[in-house]
């Protein structure tokens, strides 16, 4: 082979590589960042925000980065999965006072996006409902609410 035949070859590979979709772990912060930086976010063929699923990690079949369409793809196993909206959960608690916060994996939730967040049936491991009146906390910068603590898989 002459040098050109081997530039030609290198410059072949290096283009079918650098455009072609490749699998990905499946991690919330990185499918976050991805989605900050523009990509287009599918669950199972459909656009989704995932500001706003909470998925579980176990039903998660693979997660394929196509970059030269800005997307990621992400394949379930059960595709028939259940899942369980924020609000619907805050109401069916028996709470004398309103639920103000949900805390989800660490992160705090106020009441505006209940209605937008959903949970995977399966991925919750642990509810735990916080009473403010038992926590003894007289005034948490004016309104006080009760508190939901949930833990995902």
């Amino acid at each position: 082979m002459n040098n050109n035949q081997i530039y030609l070859f290198l410059i072949l590979t290096l283009l079918l590589t650098a455009c072609s979709k490749r699998t990905i772990l499946f991690k919330e912060k990185r499918i976050h960042h991805f989605n900050k930086l523009g990509y287009t976010i599918k669950l199972n063929g459909s656009v989704i925000n995932p500001e706003f699923y909470f998925l579980d990690k176990g039903n998660i079949k693979n997660t394929v980065l196509i970059k030269h369409q800005r997307s990621v793809l992400i394949h379930q196993k059960d595709t028939a999965t259940k899942y369980v909206e924020l609000a619907g959960m805050v109401t069916n608690v028996n709470s004398t006072k309103e639920i103000k916060m949900v805390v989800i994996n660490g992160i705090p939730f106020s009441t505006d996006n209940f209605n937008k967040k959903k949970i995977e049936n399966n991925s919750i491991k642990n509810i735990q409902h916080l009473k403010v009146d038992s926590l003894g906390i007289q005034s948490c910068f004016g309104q006080v609410g009760d508190i939901l603590l949930i833990q995902t898989n």
